[in-house]
């Protein structure tokens, strides 16, 4: 079984589906965008996925979430620290400035 085959059987364990809830109910919104429909939460730390901590662990709307996974995999977010609110700045630059090049696109075609 392969590390992406474990997480996703993590994904929906009783122990992540509870760290989950507890996440969304304490906070709410997006940590991103501050909306508050369609939430997930997002791990902040894969080192160790399964060894969870709240401060691993960011509540972002569907949009943010998957945007950011994506922004992660063309290298368009990378993190220089492991610090949790660096990486959170890094996330919110990020995401702010794809939106804003997606809009000046549109506003040029």
């Amino acid at each position: 079984m392969t590390g992406k085959e474990r997480y996703q059987l993590y994904l929906k364990s009783p122990h992540w589906k509870k760290w989950s809830a507890r996440r969304k109910k304490n906070s709410k919104k997006c940590c991103i965008c501050f909306t508050k429909e369609n939430l997930h939460v997002h791990h902040l730390r894969y080192k160790r996925w399964y060894d969870v901590k709240a401060k691993d662990l960011k509540v972002m709307c569907k949009y943010c979430h998957f945007l950011t996974h994506d922004l992660m995999k063309s290298g368009e977010i990378v993190f220089k620290f492991e610090h949790y609110a660096h990486k959170v700045a890094v996330i919110k630059r990020a995401i702010k400035k794809f939106n804003e090049q997606k809009l000046i696109d549109r506003k040029q075609s």
